[in-house]
């Protein structure tokens, strides 16, 4: 008999060899009969057993290996002619004895127990049904029916509907709707919630309607519109805490007006400034007045060399610091934040706007008085603050005709155009938070409504003479009052001419000059497309809103009316689901030592950390950074590398270099840089 072997070991002098195989029966017994039958399920594995006795040196070696794949219960091969005959060929060693005779060296005795290996069934991969279907989602309709009293065919070509509200989940809505058939406006999905739907036309006609729309149903809105006062278009600028100063990313905004006012020459112009509920009736009149001169001198810079003077004037003397305890004045206290933003506009200073005037602020003063033809001292003082201004007010030019304001005429008396008015704090917007104090800083009601009014008179009979009104810088300023009384102080209701409620046909309705609501998305990034990660930053909405917050209170937050900021996640990307906004100019302002501009703008308008762009909802807002370090005034050629790392970005430095052989060969060369992140 051919000797077995084990994996690689021969089992020699093999005394016992003992093979155990079974047949498997099932009985079964047949239904309703006597009897049975047997059904065979095949054999079991078949067992051997083998001992015997082992020699040689080589034998405690192959001992071990076979002991390892015994403790792994590793399958070995087997031969030998009783497998041959049964067709086994793997085994598992079940049981395994070893013995070492003594006195008898490399002498071992052995007893296995095999059993015949059967690869277990590979296991079935189960593909589980897919889910069934979401239950379909029960879409709501709204429809707003619009009827114009007494005229049945009214050709709604310019009727707007817009509708505002909150969803069951408590999302702010407020959209324009377009799906118009005949008189009738729907919206098909729309999310099931509480709304009023306000309708305007061309004409002046407005209405509204509320409705509850419920999952899964339709509701429709019938507004009928009876003739009511016009509405007043409006734009708006918003400001920083406490001043008047119209800051850079607000000229677009004014640009904007400019445009409009251009197209819309029938309608008239109507400047109202607005302060937050921070501070007295009397302090915020005169505050929301010098809000609204600001604006009016900017709009109108451009008409002549006189009213250029006279804007020029006006800003000259909001800038100047207002005496202690004195609150009807039309003085500012403008500073370093404020001439900062100009010369950053301006091209000459492209640090962090606030207010400290450090030694890049300085310096940048120092150019632009070089560049002007003024005493260089680094000190905008008198000679330096009405040039400055007039270079700020140059860049747009803008140039409203007289003839676009409302008349200043009434009974026979006649001062010429009504160029601007203050409301104080008697017109906040609807949305004002209160916070923990009575008198919260909210940047959205620092604003100045730039409103345009398709009519001829203001819809009530008094409206207060403004408290700075014969305050005058120039003599292109009014001399006189027709429109109502003479009061001096705060007056209770300067404002009576304008409302938010679209069922007061009594004033104009304000609404906004361009509608329309959308979620604000961007991204801040340098120009090889890497993000500026967990980077704070500052967003202001068209409506004034700090997009992240604002210290209502002041305290732990930080000094009333300043913005809290947001900061960038890991991929430079910042977002806003929750908070839909208008479109509009955004302000976005990058807390870090980067320059800045929009995405498709080219690199000379990155001035600074500061970017201005209108959003519309179509496009996200992309932000390309570049570093902005130290400056260099001059180097020599062997030192452009180090000048390359800090100059600044947008700042003329000089190279020189000398030419070899070259008798007086000192090259100057003057360069403004425009660096990339490398």
């Amino acid at each position: 008999m051919t000797r077995p072997m084990l994996d690689d070991l021969e089992l020699q002098q093999v005394q016992t060899i003992e093979l155990d195989g079974d047949q498997v029966w099932v009985q079964h017994d047949i239904p309703a009969l006597e009897g049975d039958f047997l059904q065979g399920l095949g054999r079991r594995a078949s067992q051997i057993t083998l001992t015997g006795v082992l020699t040689g040196a080589e034998v405690g070696e192959s001992l071990q290996n076979l002991r390892q794949k015994f403790r792994a219960a590793q399958p070995v091969s087997f031969v030998a002619d009783i497998a041959t005959a049964t067709r086994l060929e793997q085994m598992l060693i079940e049981e395994m004895g070893v013995r070492e005779l003594a006195g008898k060296p490399a002498r071992f005795e052995y007893a296995f127990t095999l059993r015949e290996y059967i690869p277990a069934t590979p296991p079935q991969r189960i593909i589980p049904p897919p889910p069934p279907p979401p239950p379909p989602v029960e879409e709501a309709t709204l429809e707003v029916q619009v009827i114009v009293e007494g005229q049945p065919n009214f050709d709604h070509a310019h009727t707007r509907v817009i509708v505002t509200g909150t969803t069951n989940d408590g999302q702010s809505i407020n959209s324009e709707l377009s799906n118009r058939q005949g008189d009738v406006w729907s919206s098909t999905p729309f999310p099931p919630g509480s709304y009023t739907a306000a309708a305007t036309t061309a004409n002046g006609l407005t209405g509204s309607g509320s409705t509850t729309l419920p999952v899964g149903q339709s509701r429709r809105i019938v507004i009928t519109l009876h003739q009511g006062r016009a509405i007043a278009h409006a734009f708006l600028i918003h400001y920083w805490f406490d001043k008047a100063f119209v800051e850079p990313c607000m000229r677009h905004v004014l640009r904007r007006v400019a445009q409009y006012a251009q197209e819309h020459s029938n309608e008239k112009l109507v400047i109202v400034g607005h302060t937050d509920e921070s501070g007295s009736d009397q302090y915020n009149q005169s505050l929301s007045e010098r809000r609204a001169r600001a604006a009016y001198a900017y709009l109108t810079f451009g008409r002549s060399a006189a009213d250029a003077d006279a804007a020029v004037a006006e800003w000259n003397e909001l800038r100047k610091a207002r005496p202690t305890g004195v609150t009807q004045t039309i003085n500012d206290t403008w500073g370093v934040r404020q001439y900062q933003s100009m010369l950053q506009d301006l091209g000459f200073y492209n640090g962090r706007i606030g207010d400290t005037h450090d030694a890049a602020t300085d310096q940048a003063v120092r150019r632009f008085q070089a560049a002007n033809g003024l005493s260089v001292d680094g000190v905008v003082g008198n000679q330096t603050w009405p040039v400055l201004i007039r270079a700020y007010m140059a860049q747009d030019n803008l140039a409203i005709p007289a003839a676009q304001f409302m008349p200043n005429a009434k009974n026979g008396c006649d001062h010429g155009v009504v160029q601007w008015l203050g409301c104080g704090e008697k017109m906040p917007v609807a949305s004002t938070p209160r916070g923990g104090c009575a008198d919260p800083a909210w940047r959205p009601n620092r604003r100045t409504d730039l409103l345009f009014v398709n009519d001829t008179a203001f819809p009530c009979d008094d409206i207060p003479q403004p408290v700075t009104l014969n305050i005058r810088t120039s003599d292109s300023n009014p001399t006189g009052w027709c429109l109502g009384s003479n009061q001096g102080q705060a007056p209770q209701n300067p404002c009576c001419f304008l409302t938010f409620d679209a069922n007061d046909e009594r004033r104009w309705l304000v609404q906004p000059a361009e509608p329309g609501t959308f979620v604000v998305n961007g991204r801040i990034q340098f120009e090889d497309g890497s993000p500026l990660a967990n980077t704070p930053y500052v967003l202001i909405a068209p409506d004034g809103e700090f997009m992240d917050g604002e210290s209502v209170c002041g305290g732990g937050a930080g000094r009333k009316g300043t913005p809290i900021p947001g900061r960038t996640d890991s991929d430079g990307r910042f977002s806003y689901p929750t908070n839909p906004k208008g479109v509009g100019v955004y302000t976005l302002e990058i807390q870090a030592d980067v320059v800045a501009h929009a995405q498709g703008q080219p690199l000379s308008a990155a001035k600074g950390p500061v970017v201005c762009q209108r959003l519309d909802g179509t496009a996200d807002f992309i932000v390309v950074v570049s570093l902005a370090p130290t400056s260099l005034d001059f180097v020599a050629a062997n030192n452009v590398n180090q000048v390359l790392d800090t100059v600044r970005w947008g700042e003329d430095f000089r190279i020189r270099a000398d030419v070899p052989g070259v008798t007086g060969d000192v090259i100057t060369i003057e360069l403004r840089s425009f660096l990339f992140r490398h």
